[in-house]
């Protein structure tokens, strides 16, 4: 009787430290395999998703070294600094590589504008050598600082290096490209890295797009309507391979297909500016079959969509002119040449800002100037610049205020009004509150 009580209990204490043990491991697999899920995320660019699934570890497993620094990560690509340096420092004190954890700080003071001051530890890094990942999350890092803070000879170099180094990188080939196209006009150039991508991902849907448009705009007509297909094929309700395809229609002489394409775009979910483009087209189409009220039609409803185009206005008043209309006619010529005029001075001012990165002057006037498009969200990146340049600037400041105040953002105006009269040692929110 005692020997089987004994035997018993020894079986209840051996069942329960079997189940002590197994929760503890339990718990490490779930924790190792969610962290897993967090850098595949985080190696897919699915930043907010990574940032969802380590909220919830922190949350269920806090004190964590590798879920703070991850977070501490996701946090820096989603710029949102105060969070990414909170969780990195949370990771050193746990005990994290204090090596991961000042590059990660270094990252993100660089790409918070702090460029000068950083620039030389990061390059010191990809000199000294390290692994793949690192070196192209350093690579990645430079181009985008420098090209946030327009400094656009340092950003193509970067991109360039970081090709020469890793010859199949598909953002470094995407941002060379469309920084050929900005600035140079290079449509050539721009299509041989489009097509470099394609070459290692040919479901990129962007770089198909982009690679049917810059041969479209570097004339050569057959290969670009043959492209465009080719995206319609893989991804059939693109509205911007409709828009494209019907230039190449109404190009090619096939005017009633196109016309059925560019109607698509003006319903279509897309950017003001391209349903803009769209109705500009159909406008246009019905100006040379002499439909002038369809024409003056369009052409309306392509400035509701977007006012700031100078051929549309144009071709308005032209139009305006053959119906008889002339005060009409001379309003939007008059525009057409203003719009045009400002136009010209930022793009001479993009080429000035390139040659002196340092003149906050150029980076203001830029700001006034697409503050005065109306593209509020370019002027905030623009007085950022400024203030990454010259902290205590005050006019800049000011403007981000008035900025933020129109979006109901009154702390954000708060904060930088309070810099102005007492700056801190530390910058005021830049990036806070823009648009992503």
């Amino acid at each position: 009787m005692f020997r089987s009580r004994s035997r018993t209990c020894l079986l209840l204490l051996g069942i329960a430290l079997v189940i002590g043990l197994a929760v503890p491991a339990r718990n490490r697999i779930y924790l190792a395999v969610r962290v897993q899920r967090a850098r595949a995320a985080l190696a897919d660019r699915s930043f907010a998703k990574a940032l969802e699934i380590l909220d919830a570890l922190n949350e269920a497993n806090p004190q964590q070294k590798e879920v703070c620094y991850l977070l501490g990560l996701a946090h820096r690509r989603l710029l949102q600094y105060d969070k990414s340096f909170e969780y990195l420092q949370q990771a050193e004190q746990l005990g994290w590589p204090l090596s991961d954890v000042t590059r990660q700080r270094y990252l993100a003071r660089f790409q918070a504008g702090d460029i000068e001051a950083t620039q030389g530890y990061l390059y010191s890094l990809l000199q000294g050598g390290v692994d793949d990942v690192v070196a192209e999350e350093i690579y990645e890092t430079l181009a985008q600082g420098y090209l946030s803070e327009a400094r656009f000879q340092d950003a193509g170099l970067v991109l360039t290096h970081w090709i020469e180094w890793q010859p199949n990188a598909v953002r470094a080939h995407l941002w060379l490209a469309q920084f050929q196209e900005t600035f140079a006009e290079d449509w050539n150039a721009a299509a041989e890295h489009y097509a470099k991508i394609l070459e290692v991902e040919p479901e990129h849907r962007e770089a198909r797009l982009r690679f049917a448009n810059a041969l479209f705009k570097g004339q050569k007509l057959e290969q670009a309507h043959g492209e465009f297909q080719e995206l319609l094929r893989r991804f059939p309700e693109e509205p911007l391979g409709w828009l494209g395809l019907g230039h190449c229609e109404q190009r090619l002489g096939n005017g009633p297909e196109a016309a059925k394409l560019f109607q698509r775009v003006t319903t279509a979910d897309v950017a003001t500016v391209y349903r803009a483009e769209a109705w500009a087209a159909l406008g246009q189409m019905a100006m040379n079959d002499s439909q002038f009220e369809r024409a003056v039609e369009c052409f309306e409803s392509a400035l509701r969509e977007d006012p700031r185009q100078v051929q549309t206005h144009h071709l308005l008043g032209n139009t305006y002119a053959r119906l008889g209309q002339q005060d009409k006619a001379k309003f939007h010529l008059e525009q057409s040449q203003s719009v045009l005029r400002q136009n010209q001075r930022m793009s001479e001012l993009a080429d000035e800002i390139t040659k002196s990165p340092q003149d906050v002057a150029l980076r203001m006037e830029m700001a006034e100037l697409v503050t005065e498009s109306g593209d509020t969200d370019a002027a905030i990146r623009w007085l950022q610049t400024v203030i990454h340049i010259e902290p205590t600037h005050a006019a800049a400041r000011e403007a981000l205020a008035n900025l933020f105040v129109e979006r109901g953002m009154n702390d954000m105006a708060a904060a930088h009004r309070r810099f102005v009269t007492s700056p801190s040692p530390t910058v005021a929110p830049t990036t806070t509150g823009t648009t992503e």
